[in-house]
């Protein structure tokens, strides 16, 4: 690293520093961490700061602390505003439908997307909105560490220097960000989206385990997926437009890796609801393939008896249903045999279907 290193802008209105071509193969946590001995955190969200893992994350400059203190600011401020115009448009498509319900929840909500990239994550969740299929408190927080990441005034520089590594320099800065959003959230006892793959089940189910708890928060999964040629589509056409690129292999991996994960969390004593969706279509509303909600078998007591779990894979592939009756089915045709129906309920602990034991 070259020294001196750069410093922050304490503001957004301020232009970045203009970086060097070693400092741009630097993560912007690194390049703004603090060099004091003993590192303070300021600021209004000081408290969520001092909460955090500090042998993982790196202490800004206080510089850097002002500037990150106006993005996530900027993202309090925001929310109920995005909620409320995806509300109203859809209360224009649908007229019939009468006035959105802003009821308060008793306890907030944790809204966790799960998907491969390129799945549409953000989009579905919108269109659902839209559609009043699913209402969230007009105060929830989306904390979404790519549009954190979009939010680092240096990006730009990153982007132009190299498309295939800048979303890696700016991630562990961005994921700092999205900790201490949520940590906010929390603290004013507001709900939230909190987007991602979910693909790491043991860091996931850790999470989850401690809002429900220690936080006093329902949980939710809302899981997105799509074929694999669409999210190398759209992930394409999205790096033409911003100039982010996505390894190709990451994006296989993300959609293989994600359903193994949501069919280990999608339990009862995991979440209080779930839901899979088919976005296959750029031009088409999402389409909803499961709801927990709608499934009379989907209770603790299942869950003890091996078959609380949902087989997610066996959804994206067509395998299962659900009904009209709510339960989940085999689709007739599509590999029959003893058993078949089991296989889309029950899973094993690494999220695969359970297969019936030969007699």
């Amino acid at each position: 690293m070259t020294y001196p290193l750069p410093t922050s802008p304490s503001s957004l209105s301020e232009p970045p520093p203009q970086l060097t071509a070693e400092q741009l193969k630097t993560p912007t946590s690194i390049l703004y961490a603090s060099t004091s001995p003993n590192p303070h955190h300021y600021g209004p969200f000081a408290h969520e700061r001092a909460q955090l893992d500090w042998s993982y994350h790196k202490i800004p400059t206080k510089e850097r602390h002002q500037l990150q203190d106006e993005i996530i600011e900027a993202v309090l401020r925001k929310v109920s505003r995005e909620v409320i115009d995806c509300e109203t448009r859809g209360k224009e498509s649908h007229p019939d439908r009468g006035t959105p319900d802003y009821t308060k929840r008793d306890r907030p909500l944790a809204l966790f997307t799960a998907g491969g990239m390129g799945a549409g994550k953000g989009h579905t969740l919108k269109e659902l909105l839209r559609a009043g299929t699913i209402r969230l408190p007009k105060d929830f927080v989306w904390v979404d560490p790519d549009a954190l990441a979009r939010s680092l005034p240096e990006r730009e520089q990153y982007l132009r220097a190299d498309p295939t590594t800048a979303s890696k320099m700016l991630h562990p800065e961005a994921s700092l960000l999205q900790e201490i959003l949520s940590g906010v959230a929390k603290t004013q006892r507001r709900s939230l989206v909190i987007d991602g793959s979910l693909s790491d089940c043991g860091w996931f189910g850790k999470l989850m385990k401690r809002y429900r708890e220690e936080d006093g928060y329902d949980c939710e999964i809302l899981f997105v997926s799509a074929p694999e040629e669409k999210m190398l589509e759209r992930a394409a056409r999205r790096a033409k437009i911003t100039g982010r690129y996505t390894d190709p292999q990451s994006i296989r991996y993300s959609r293989l890796k994600s359903p193994e994960c949501v069919s280990r969390l999608s339990t009862p004593s995991h979440v209080s609801r779930v839901r899979f969706i088919n976005n296959d279509s750029d031009h088409a509303a999402p389409q909803i393939m499961y709801d927990s909600a709608r499934d009379p078998d989907w209770n603790e007591q299942e869950e003890e008896l091996g078959r609380g779990k949902v087989d997610v894979k066996g959804f994206v592939e067509g395998r299962c249903l659900q009904g009209e009756d709510g339960k989940v089915k085999r689709v007739p045709g599509v590999e029959e045999g003893d058993g078949a129906e089991e296989d889309c309920k029950s899973c094993d602990e690494d999220g695969t279907p359970r297969r019936k034991a030969a007699m």
